[in-house]
């Protein structure tokens, strides 16, 4: 059995042994708390049955199976989280973030991987948690790295036959303690080279709440919350090539 807390949800995982090992560095383990989501993996003659509240899933390997248990749990801990959410990379330096929000496949977690080797501090690589009063928490998964990365930044390849591998944040870098506050939105796009410039807030706050996970349930005090944390801040729009170029420009000039 293995339990962890993120965020305001306590995930208890019941994993074959050696599935168990395998996440056990991905997840800081807590002793004493009371589930809040159930997950189930049972190992078969031809691969494993991931079993959760939305049902089961036949996975084929080790590889998938971790896969699949750190999609779920990502997935059930933002269901439950009570603040904003937003979809977007985190990092900080000296308490001051700096946020990227973006969709899936958007860039974010191989901005954020390239920026905590060039000394900044992790936050998350998934979401931007907006509490009350302007604070952000900090959302320290693990970080899910694709093969290019990977390489790009000298880390071990993913598993033989899959495209990412599932990163301890202490493998790359230091996570940020203390307390976090907005300081700079990012917003990015692709280009033939890195370069950084100033953006309006509006738009800033505009696509902090595109990329919300869960400003619905609230409409008017997510907009609320999002206007007074980017009220704090500033906004950028970075044009992207080489994230590891992206990451020194935006460490010499926001660091």
């Amino acid at each position: 059995m293995l339990r962890t807390a993120l965020l305001d949800s306590v995930v208890e995982l019941n994993l074959p042994p050696g599935l168990r090992e395998l996440l056990a560095p991905l997840l800081s383990p807590v002793a004493q708390a009371a589930p809040t989501v159930a997950l189930r993996v049972e190992q078969g003659p031809d691969g494993f049955l991931v079993l959760d509240q939305l049902g089961t899933r036949a996975v084929a390997d080790e590889a998938a199976a971790v896969e699949a248990v750190l999609e779920i749990c990502n997935r059930e801990v933002l269901a439950g989280c009570v603040d904003v959410a937003v979809h977007a990379g985190v990092v900080a330096r000296r308490g001051r973030v700096l946020a990227v929000p973006a969709a899936s496949g958007g860039g974010k977690t191989t901005l954020v991987a390239a920026l905590l080797r060039d000394g900044w501090e992790y936050v998350s690589d998934e979401a931007l948690v907006l509490a009350p009063g302007g604070a952000v928490r900090p959302y320290a998964k693990w970080l899910s790295v694709h093969a290019w990365t990977l390489d790009r930044l000298g880390l071990a390849p993913p598993p033989p036959g899959r495209q990412e591998r599932a990163v301890p944040p202490s493998e790359v870098g230091a996570v940020a303690t203390g307390p976090l506050a907005l300081a700079h939105v990012l917003l990015v796009e692709r280009g033939p080279a890195s370069v950084l410039r100033p953006a309006g807030r509006a738009g800033a706050a505009a696509e902090l709440l595109r990329c919300s996970f869960n400003h619905y349930r609230d409409p008017a005090g997510s907009v609320a919350r999002v206007a007074a944390a980017v009220a704090g801040a500033q906004a950028w729009r970075l044009q992207v090539d080489d994230p590891v170029e992206a990451s020194a420009l935006l460490s010499a000039e926001l660091g």
